[in-house]
């Protein structure tokens, strides 16, 4: 590589090539697009003196086009297998519709399905074996060919209850055992399928404990257990949970499916084969009637009442059935300017002549179905869909894409890890370890092989005994048994080499920091943790607000700064302050929101040479976006490195006082 272009290495480690670390963070982050001054807080940006030891970045940086980030989705689908929905669907054309939609979303690599039966019993259907752990989720074919088999039958009661518990112990379960950096990224999406409302119904006795007590129980009880989940979920770190309602109504012609296509002699004496649905092959059973002289029930007991209802083709139908569900009727019968009737506790179902009170059971229960399945979708802004005919089911209007909003700046950071901030001025760590090369060159001990000599800490490794574990974190954690000239091993710790979100930190050095080795970020406040490990602030709680040295300026703002946290440094600040300028040059058409930036006033110091040359120091630029709308939720960085060469006193290679940066020299990676 030529003197005249600066080198990029991975920002974690000390390897020479380039990397760019995706990761997600949570925080209060910096307002992007703060206006076009170029002023900032310690001067003029970018019209420094051309010094050799300083340097500035500059660039037009874009977020990512949200289509690109394919984030982890969980499906669990909740479907009624009771007596009702095999009357409703008798070719299972809900499953059908199942199958459809797990055509279109199981190629896709970030998806994952889960699948509860229930009818008088609820059945967990897919369940996989993952080292220790059972998930409720799978992307096994052969698994959920099973699950979608055993749906096709059932018979029996709708134990919703149970169901729900079942949910909740599958989602919850998951979103515990999962690693928060792949959590912070995971949509879970539940689609419940019915036909009828829960039955054994919820007892009062639920809602005991209920302040206020609600009107209805039941509702409230259902809406409650939906709300539980999400709650649980969200605060266990996913990034979304939704649950949809699909509401197939009951039967509204009875009798065994059949195909009007085929020829007679397909129905029983006395039955015609009509077709009830919107496909030539959905027909019914069924015996026809005249509402005027009625002589149901003689082919069959239960068929006693001659029932009219709409097809989808526009025409009536008038067939001997036991009910009739003309609950849904079209019409906006009480002035409300929606045919939502059965949302109306104090409406009577438009349910007439089947029953001596004027309102037919199975429409009430039709109408009490679609309350509930309202209430359980909008507990987390979700989709109610209802159905006539089993042949219209789809589950096309369902989002079950991941989180695809457009991406905004969340925090622009440039920190040169081998200049740390002291009272006045900066001090070389050649090594990058957090400890500077003078503090090295002091922490000795005792050379138990050579009696009478000292070792000392290398300035120039960054972990001095070859153990894996940072030279700062074993000096730091001494009182636990650590040391930074002791090889150490840590219990629980199967391989000290791995480090995760590619944060800089290894896992096992997380482990005894107390920070995640999946999240970038741990305490989401915008900073990456091997900012905050160096730098001294809390990696584990939000403290950008807090001012450690009690200077006036809080953690966040030195942090951005390149300044000490930890010492009142206000003498030399606007002498060694990093300085930014950050304009929003808006939306491209491919939904990228770009940024004009510049960051000036980059000390460079004099380095050890670790056997590539003295005056090296490496630079890390962290571009981290969340989606618009949620500056405070997880997001994506970006991470790239620059190395720049300063031979004092008046030596910088390259030689040019700023180097451009562009969308190519930045990389994302996913655990």
């Amino acid at each position: 590589m030529g003197r005249g272009s600066p080198r990029r290495v991975l920002a974690g480690a000390s390897a020479p090539v380039l990397v760019l670390v995706l990761a997600f963070v949570l925080g209060l982050g910096v307002a992007a697009g703060s206006g076009c001054t170029d002023v900032s807080l310690y001067g003029k940006v970018g019209q420094e003196p051309p010094l050799a030891d300083k340097l500035g970045l500059t660039g037009v940086l874009c977020t990512d086009n949200p289509a690109t980030r394919k984030f982890p989705v969980k499906i669990l689908f909740i479907v009624d297998s009771s007596g009702v929905m095999s009357e409703a669907a008798p070719q299972a054309e809900h499953v059908s519709a199942i199958e459809t939609t797990l055509s279109q979303y199981l190629p896709i690599a970030n998806v994952e399905i889960g699948i509860i039966k229930y009818g008088t019993i609820s059945e967990q259907l897919v369940s996989e074996q993952r080292g220790r752990v059972t998930s409720g989720f799978s992307r096994d074919d052969a698994l959920i060919d099973a699950a979608l088999v055993a749906l096709r039958t059932g018979a029996g009661a709708r134990d919703l209850v149970s169901a729900m518990s079942m949910a909740r112990s599958i989602v919850t379960g998951d979103a515990f055992l999962a690693d928060k950096g792949p959590l912070s990224r995971t949509k879970y999406v539940v689609v419940h399928i019915m036909s009828g409302g829960p039955q054994p119904r919820v007892e009062a006795l639920r809602c005991a404990g209920y302040a206020p007590v609600p009107a209805n129980c039941e509702i409230a009880f259902m809406e409650h257990q939906v709300e539980d989940i999400r709650n649980t979920v969200l605060d266990l770190g996913a990034a979304e949970f939704v649950f949809h309602t699909i509401h197939l109504e009951q039967a509204h012609v009875e009798g065994s499916p059949c195909d009007p296509r085929a020829a007679p002699g397909t129905c029983n004496p006395g039955l015609v084969c009509i077709q009830v649905g919107a496909r030539a092959d959905s027909g019914r059973c069924t015996e026809l009637c005249d509402p005027a002289a009625s002589t149901c029930g003689v082919l069959d007991t239960d068929n006693q009442y001659c029932s009219t209802t709409a097809l989808p083709d526009g025409t009536t139908l008038n067939f001997c059935g036991r009910r009739e569900l003309d609950c849904f009727d079209g019409i906006d019968n009480d002035d409300d300017g929606r045919d939502m009737d059965c949302s109306d506790p104090n409406y009577p179902y438009n349910c007439t002549g089947s029953s001596p009170t004027g309102c037919d059971p199975d429409c009430a229960d039709a109408c009490r179905a679609e309350r509930i399945g309202l209430a359980m979708s909008l507990a987390t802004g979700g989709r109610y869909e209802r159905f006539a005919f089993p042949d219209q089911l789809n589950l096309a209007r369902i989002d079950f894409r991941s989180t695809q909003r457009l991406f905004v700046l969340k925090e622009f950071l440039a920190f040169n890890r081998n200049a740390l901030p002291a009272e006045d001025g900066f001090l070389p760590d050649s090594d990058g370890d957090g400890l500077s090369d003078l503090e090295e060159s002091r922490l000795c001990e005792d050379d138990p092989m050579n009696p009478g000599t000292s070792i000392c800490l290398n300035p120039d490794e960054a972990d001095s005994d070859g153990d894996y574990f940072n030279d700062r974190l074993e000096h730091m954690l001494r009182t636990l048994g650590m040391d930074p000239l002791v090889p150490t091993t840590v219990a629980d710790c199967d391989d000290p080499t791995i480090d995760t979100d590619g944060d800089g930190l290894r896992d096992c050095e997380e482990k005894l920091l107390g920070s995640d080795g999946t999240l970038f970020d741990t305490d989401a406040d915008g900073f990456p943790d091997q900012v905050e490990f160096r730098l001294g602030t809390n990696m584990l709680f939000n403290d950008n607000l807090d001012d450690l040295d009690l200077d006036g300026v809080n953690n966040g703002s030195e942090v951005r700064a390149h300044t000490d946290p930890l010492f009142n440094d206000s003498i030399a600040r606007s002498e060694l302050a990093y300085r930014y300028r950050t304009i929003d040059l808006g939306q491209t058409n491919d939904e990228r929101t770009c940024y004009d930036f510049r960051v000036s006033n980059i000390t460079l110091v004099d380095t050890r040479d670790r056997g590539a040359g003295p005056g090296f120091n490496d630079i890390d630029i962290f571009f981290g976006q969340v989606p618009e709308g949620n500056l405070e939720g997880f997001g994506v960085f970006h991470v790239s490195q620059v190395r720049v060469q300063y031979l004092p006193p008046d030596r910088r290679v390259p030689n040019t006082p700023s180097i451009d940066l562009e969308d190519d020299d930045f990389a994302v990676f996913e655990q």
